[in-house]
């Protein structure tokens, strides 16, 4: 099983979650909540200092060319506004999500596309 991971903070303020604490809440969720999470490869892709106004983001970008060469399993990220802000941008990354076979989990929302409501 293949998970990408995904962080991202506009800047370093100190408060909030910061990208470190964002990617150990999500390893934490997944083995605890996705069978076989415990024995899965994780990918890691954080943007720290990028807005999440549009996605002309490094790492970003990165786990989306690998997206489409590798299959992930899962993307999972602590909250969907570190993915992005732009509706549009979202709505377009669960479309691609959805065309790889790859279910989508947001662990501060309980927002999980593996689920009937969820992919609603």
């Amino acid at each position: 099983m293949l998970i990408a991971v995904y962080g991202r903070k506009s800047k370093w303020t100190g408060k909030g979650e910061s990208v470190e604490n964002q990617l150990i809440m999500c390893r934490e969720y997944i083995s605890m909540f996705i069978e076989g999470g415990d024995q899965a490869q994780i990918l890691e892709f954080e943007d720290e200092g990028f807005s999440g106004k549009d996605t002309r983001r490094p790492r970003f970008q990165q786990m989306m060319q690998e997206l489409k060469t590798r299959h992930f399993d899962y993307l999972v990220c602590y909250r969907l506004d570190r993915l992005g802000r732009n509706l549009a941008d979202l709505a377009n990354l669960m479309e691609d999500l959805n065309r790889m076979n790859t279910s989508f989990i947001s662990v501060r929302e309980k927002f999980d596309t593996t689920t009937p409501i969820g992919k609603a």
